[in-house]
């Protein structure tokens, strides 16, 4: 990962990656919006802190082996298409689960 600016190293955006990172495996097919904490004067969204943000759960999840997500770069949008594992407690088989489950 590449460093950020120094008074930008509280954390809270490493938090916010990986509660989008388990946001997006827990909502499986919905796009989860990507939004940094910091704020410009005003109020308004950060888009340089937002696109930071995206950039670190992206890194992240290739370092993880996270191959199930998509990534929407226009809209800074992440998804999650694991729906998790099924096993078939009769024979043991196991299967990854669908939408449809």
């Amino acid at each position: 990962m590449r460093p950020y600016e120094t008074r930008r190293r509280s954390g809270k955006s490493t938090i916010l990656a990986l509660e989008a990172i388990s946001s997006a495996i827990d909502r499986a097919g919905k796009w989860i919006d990507v939004v940094d904490h910091h704020k410009k004067e005003g109020f308004q969204d950060d888009p340089k802190a937002n696109r930071m943000l995206f950039d670190m759960i992206f890194e992240m999840t290739q370092h993880l082996g996270l191959v199930d997500f998509e990534f929407n770069y226009k809209t800074l949008q992440i998804k999650s298409n694991f729906y998790g594992l099924i096993v078939n407690n009769k024979t043991g088989e196991v299967r990854e689960a669908t939408e449809k489950d």
